[in-house]
Formats: C-alpha cells, structure tokens, sequence
C-alpha cells in the first residue's frame, strides 16, 4: 500500500514537472510557428497550373503565373516522370503574347528519377531554372505557353 502511494505521488511530481516545462516550451513552439508563417512567401496565382503537353516518353509539362508577395509575375514550369525508369528529357517551352515575339527557353537533358514531380514554389524556391521571368511588355494574364519535346 505504502509504495503504491509513493508511485503515485512519484508519478504526480513528473507529470508536474513536465506540465511545468511545457509552459515554457508551448510558447516557444507557438512563437516559431508564427514566425515561420510570417516570414514565409505567399503565391499570388494569375493563371494556376495547366497542362501543356506530355512526351512520347511519359514526361507531362505543366504551367503556371504567379508572383510571389508584391514581386513581379514569373512562369513556373511543373515537371512530371510519369514513366517506371529514370531517364533524360529536353524541351523547350515557348511563351507568346499577341504583337510581341516568342520568347523560348531551352531544357537540355534534364535527368528525372522515376516518377519524379518538380513543382518549384514561392516557398521553398526549390527548382529555381524551372521559374522564368516575364519579360516587359507581356501581360501575364495573356500568355500563351506552349511546350515542344526535343
């Protein structure tokens, strides 16, 4: 009897103490989390992500305007293997606006993992040759994007 109460009198005091700690730590964990979310980059979408075209070899290419924050509008190219290997894919993606020449970008022997997805974003600015800037002139919200595999 007299050790079952200590126990539980042992086991009162630990979980004081953690409760204790984690007054500390709940407003430490809160004020990262705010910060993380206040610090991070938010996508405006002028137009959201279409499909554009797929290869013979199962790579499917994707498009998307939009700006991160107050920043001017870029093209962000989405890149999928659907094939069951790895393998190399080129492509050129054209962007045209009426009145104004086609502007081409070149992707040379871009090695992709098996049922790999590059999908750059305003956050993480992963996959930055995938984020192509705007040129003057065009109206992002009129762009024609076309792909062409190589």
């Amino acid at each position: 009897m007299f050790s079952q109460t200590t126990s539980k009198v042992g086991l009162c005091r630990l979980l004081n103490t953690c409760a204790q700690q984690a007054k500390f730590l709940i407003p430490f964990f809160c004020a990262f989390l705010i910060s993380d979310i206040a610090f991070s980059q938010s996508e405006n979408y002028i137009k959201g992500w279409e499909f554009i075209g797929e290869s013979d070899k199962h790579v499917d290419i994707f498009y998307a305007v939009m700006s991160c924050d107050e920043g001017d509008a870029q093209l962000y190219i989405q890149v999928f293997n659907e094939h069951s290997k790895a393998q190399k894919s080129s492509f050129t993606i054209s962007l045209a606006a009426e009145g104004l020449p086609v502007i081409q970008h070149d992707f040379n022997e871009m090695s992709l993992e098996l049922a790999e997805m590059r999908i750059p974003s305003c956050q993480e600015r992963s996959f930055p040759e995938l984020i192509l800037d705007i040129p003057k002139g065009y109206d992002a919200h009129n762009l024609t994007v076309s792909v062409e595999f190589n």
